[in-house]
């Protein structure tokens, strides 16, 4: 009776036992989430800003020359006028061949952001207001990597940016 008993008492440890395992083999794992990725975009590029001393750019056409060490200089050119014919608020920029964006107006402060590739090496940038130099400078771009969409969602851009002040 007693080897009975133990018999017994090991075939329920058993079955208890093999049904934890069972129970934990049918458990279902916990979910993890998927990332969810937006659809910004993005672009590699350095940005110069250019701002005026005062809070507007004065009239008149200004050239600018962005020189990479060891390359050929590049330039492009914006005319800032304050015909109010030309203007509706009476501050513009009336013509431009400059890959920028304009903020100007009587209620902002004048901002031009000019956009340029990316380049790694000494950048000298020249800004000329009707054949005078009102600006010059020589830099070094700094860059950030930028991921609008969140980590490991792409895309990933380089991103650079300096201000010059304009006289």
């Amino acid at each position: 009776m007693k080897v009975e008993k133990v018999v017994l008492l090991i075939v329920g440890i058993t079955i208890v036992f093999l049904a934890g395992c069972q129970f934990t083999q049918l458990s279902w794992p916990t979910p993890v989430p998927a990332q969810q990725c937006t659809e910004i975009g993005c672009y590699d590029g350095y940005t110069l800003i250019l701002r005026p001393a005062d809070m507007r750019f004065p009239e008149g056409r200004y050239d600018v020359h962005f020189t990479p060490e060891g390359k050929v200089t590049k330039s492009c050119f914006f005319v800032v006028s304050d015909d109010p014919v030309k203007c509706a608020s009476g501050h513009c920029v009336i013509e431009e061949d400059c890959n920028a964006l304009y903020s100007m107006g009587y209620n902002v402060p004048d901002n031009i952001r000019i956009l340029y590739p990316v380049t790694k090496v000494m950048l000298t940038v020249e800004v000329e207001r009707d054949g005078v130099t009102t600006a010059r400078t020589t830099f070094e771009p700094v860059y950030r990597t930028v991921q609008p969409n969140g980590p490991n969602c792409p895309p990933t851009c380089l991103q650079g940016k300096n201000v010059l002040i304009v006289e």
